[in-house]
């Protein structure tokens, strides 16, 4: 698809995005599957308060587990089954942007936010617009188990990467 909307001889722009939908709804599967920070950045507690009867001291250090509402079926449908699809209306726009929540959400969300998922958008873009990418043995399956830590990141893979 990337390729039959820009060819080989221009670079991908902002203005690209309306026409490459599918693209971006990867990124936003992959962005909920996969978060950067799965428990976000530490919260303070200004004031004591009770959670489904658990008291939650003031001073005290909470986290939002970001992966766990990614994987909540009240919030996605089959929620471990990788779907591109699920970020797309019946036309194919984009829709329900605001269920991501990998940059966190309200007045302490990611300052970067519009930034990053542009310049995810440019780099996976021009990736697939200038090169094919597939798993150098394709009878084994991607292992899609993460290595989470403070920030989480993929399993080693062996991969190709050929140009177009």
């Amino acid at each position: 698809m990337v390729y039959s909307v820009l060819g080989d001889g221009r670079s991908v722009t902002h203005s690209d995005k309306e026409k490459l939908g599918f693209t971006e709804a990867i990124i936003l599967e992959v962005l909920r599957v996969k978060p950067v920070a799965p428990f976000g950045l530490p919260h303070g507690v200004d004031k004591a308060f009770e959670l489904q009867g658990y008291t939650i001291p003031k001073d005290a250090i909470v986290f939002a587990n970001i992966l766990a509402i990614h994987k909540d079926p009240n919030y996605f449908a089959e929620p471990e089954k990788f779907d591109p699809s699920r970020w797309l209306d019946q036309k194919g726009h984009i829709t329900g942007r605001d269920r991501l929540l990998t940059f966190s959400v309200g007045p302490r969300s990611c300052l970067g936010e519009i930034l990053a998922k542009m310049e995810l958008f440019l780099f996976f873009t021009s990736i697939l617009q200038f090169y094919t990418v597939q798993l150098e043995d394709e009878s084994k399956p991607l292992d899609m188990t993460p290595v989470i830590g403070l920030v989480s990141k993929a399993k080693d893979q062996n991969i190709v990467i050929m140009k177009r």
